[in-house]
């Protein structure tokens, strides 16, 4: 994963989720169900990844996270940083959550 975090976190989710699309032989989608689907898979995958990752954060973790947050100069980079700070293994959380989305999504767009 380490030039995932290069990506902004949305053109890396709508690459993963397009990606899970072909995986799961909807290739030939048409474009504007893509249009319509991809951008609600990128923001179910957004919640997956909050509840895998904000309760292990403590108090003043979720504290600075909401202060970064605030910040008008906030940048992907520094939110990146800010999670590989606070859970060290940040990046296999990630991986495992999305995998896990992915499994159970093929698995629906399957049936």
């Amino acid at each position: 994963m380490a030039q995932e975090p290069q990506l902004g976190q949305l053109d890396y989710l709508t690459v993963f989720i397009n990606k899970i699309l072909d995986e799961a032989g909807m290739e030939t989608m048409a474009e504007e169900l893509r249009d319509e689907f991809v951008p609600k898979f990128v923001a179910e995958a957004y919640t997956r990844l909050g509840l895998a990752l904000f309760p292990l954060l403590n108090k003043e973790q979720l504290e600075a996270y909401g202060k970064l947050m605030e910040r008008d100069d906030v940048e992907d980079s520094m939110v990146f940083d800010f999670w590989k700070t606070s859970l060290p293994n940040f990046e296999q959380l990630v991986q495992t959550t999305l995998n896990q989305f992915a499994t159970e999504l093929k698995n629906n767009l399957q049936k």
